[in-house]
């Protein structure tokens, strides 16, 4: 016996593949960014007992990790709004979002800053662990500039009005891809600290 197809409003269509677009590109930068850090594992492991000196993260890359997870929150909450056609919350948690990227952008950049100098300083820049983890930080910056482009269309709309109960999946899919960078950057953190 078939199954029937289910039928979607032309809203739920949009969103149904807008969401499978957006997983089937977040499925290929894990495999990217998981490459990545198995690449720095095991440079980190082959370099143990060697001149290599630990990787030590600078203290801002830690408070950066506070911002964009607050990034994810202002999203995650501006969803929740505007599916509720809750306007004006709405757009208070996109500003928080936003506000959170800046600053979470500003101290990416210094703390990105400061490990390119301790690479340089560690044997004359011969120190890989450094050259891989500066390598990753930056991947993921790249990331974090493409998802301001995101954010920076889904404001403007939002400030525009495009926006309702029904149709929000630009919103939707600008929050799930600041999820995803949020997981990846703490997941390379945690193997920074743990693998040193």
């Amino acid at each position: 016996m078939l199954r029937r197809t289910p039928t979607f409003s032309p809203a739920q269509r949009e969103l149904y593949q807008a969401k499978l677009g957006m997983n089937l590109f977040l499925a290929g930068l894990v495999f990217v960014f998981f490459s990545g850090l198995l690449v720095y594992a095991v440079v980190r492991m082959a370099a143990i007992g060697a001149t290599d000196a630990p990787l030590q993260l600078p203290p801002v890359l830690l408070v950066s990790t506070v911002a964009l997870i607050g990034v994810s929150l202002g999203l995650h909450r501006s969803v929740q709004r505007v599916s509720k056609e809750q306007i004006s919350s709405f757009l208070n948690w996109l500003t928080i979002a936003f506000v959170s990227g800046v600053i979470f952008f500003v101290c990416q950049t210094v703390g990105m800053l400061q490990l390119l100098q301790e690479h340089f300083a560690q044997s004359d820049g011969q120190n890989r662990v450094f050259g891989i983890a500066f390598f990753l930080a930056a991947l993921h910056a790249i990331h974090v500039i493409a998802g301001f482009a995101i954010m920076g269309w889904v404001i403007f709309r939002a400030l525009r009005g495009g926006y309702d109960h029904e149709r929000h999946w630009p919103v939707d899919i600008c929050a799930t891809y600041w999820h995803f960078l949020d997981v990846v950057w703490v997941v390379m953190l945690v193997t920074f600290l743990v693998i040193r």
